[in-house]
């Protein structure tokens, strides 16, 4: 996020462009922190040359919003977990474990089964050890892409509920 600076009674400046509904204009900076009192907002910074362009907003609210969205954002991360064919139980069950975190957190979570070599000739093994990991997870979920596979990865994408 870019920071702004908010002018408080700031007499470095004499002049400022301020944005507002009519456009562009240039005022006095103490006409500006007048209209902006006024409306019980602030007059703030938006870029800094030598006749600094300003504009009236609130400030707090802008930066919760800004702070808000990204939250969200963080929210819908994918995480991928790979699982090779000739994996053993406990490393399956280790992953299962993180994988329903990751669904707990309300994160899509993408399960990948690459295959290297002959095992492409094997894919219902592939397909096998992805109904085996399903089964295992105990957080109810839908998926978000089916079990497909591409080139030589099986992979589906699931959401928690």
């Amino acid at each position: 996020m870019k920071k702004h600076k908010k002018i408080i009674n700031d007499k470095k400046y004499k002049e400022i462009k301020l944005i507002s509904e009519n456009g562009l204009e240039i005022i006095s900076i103490n006409r500006a922190l007048e209209i902006a009192n006024d409306k019980g907002l602030d007059l703030v910074i938006v870029n800094n040359d030598f006749i600094p362009t300003c504009k009236i907003f609130d400030l707090n609210k802008h930066e919760y919003m800004f702070k808000k969205q990204h939250k969200q954002h963080k929210q819908q991360q994918t995480k991928e977990f790979k699982f090779n064919i000739k994996i053993g139980e406990h490393d399956i069950q280790y992953r299962v474990n993180r994988i329903n975190k990751f669904l707990n957190d309300k994160n899509l979570v993408k399960i990948t089964i690459p295959m290297k070599g002959r095992e492409i000739t094997h894919t219902e093994l592939a397909y096998e050890l992805m109904q085996n990991i399903l089964k295992k997870i105990n957080k109810e979920y839908f998926f978000d892409k089916k079990i497909l596979l591409n080139g030589k990865n099986l992979s589906c994408t699931i959401k928690g509920d």
